[in-house]
């Protein structure tokens, strides 16, 4: 009974596995052998803290396409991002930023959890995945902002995000905002006034699962142009 319940389960996960090692030999990434094995661990690792309720995502199926979308995603970020360390607000179970630190095996990456729980976990990968002291985990949100490139991926709606970068980001630095297809309605909850203080544009546009998805940059407006509009 024992072993024809492990088949049972065999049976279940093999073609989400399969999926997934489908995806990750995709020619479109350019994935190596180490970084394939790295992101079927993460796959694991996920799986098996699931309990933990690191993500939002119920089902296997859905943290294959968490993985899948921050595969896609930030393999077009990386084509244009700037060559500087990544601060990854809020990163949960990784998202974006243990993604990142696989497809760049050299690029440091911050990554800021407030929850203790989920800030373990984190410490977890990092030390399993032998990343080489270039991704480090920090629990206190905002007291490391001498970075000038932040991102967010389901943080906060844009109006309460860019009120925490106003106050902490310096003013040369710049927030990435990985958004779904109503990233625009979001936008236009921001007042008028506040949205001349920022300058937004999209940084990357794709499809994922027939949805069409965006990172936003968005930088603080120099401050003669932002006293040129008050006068006006």
């Amino acid at each position: 009974m024992q072993n024809l319940l492990f088949l049972n389960l065999v049976n279940i996960t093999l073609p989400i596995e399969v999926k997934l090692m489908n995806f990750l030999k995709d020619k479109a990434f350019s994935l190596d052998q180490k970084q394939i094995d790295l992101f079927q661990k993460f796959y694991t690792e996920l799986k098996f803290f699931q309990h933990l309720f690191l993500t939002k995502k119920e089902t296997e199926k859905e943290v294959v396409e968490l993985i899948e979308d921050g595969i896609t995603s930030g393999t077009l970020f990386l084509k244009s991002a700037p060559e500087e360390t990544f601060v990854d607000i809020g990163s949960g179970a990784g998202f974006p930023g243990v993604v990142l630190a696989i497809l760049d095996l050299h690029r440091k990456i911050i990554l800021v959890e407030p929850s203790a729980k989920r800030a373990e976990f984190l410490r977890h990968i990092v030390d399993t995945f032998d990343f080489q002291n270039r991704v480090i985990v920090r629990e206190e949100v905002f007291s490391f902002m001498k970075e000038r490139i932040v991102l967010f991926k389901a943080f906060a709606p844009l109006k309460k995000t860019l009120q925490m970068v106003k106050k902490y980001l310096p003013e040369d630095g710049v927030s990435y905002h990985f958004k779904g297809p109503l990233y625009e309605k979001d936008w236009d909850r921001l007042s008028l006034k506040e949205k001349k203080l920022w300058q937004m544009k999209v940084f990357v546009e794709y499809k994922f699962k027939n949805q069409n998805r965006v990172i936003l940059e968005i930088k603080k407006k120099s401050t003669p142009h932002i006293l040129k509009n008050i006068n006006l």
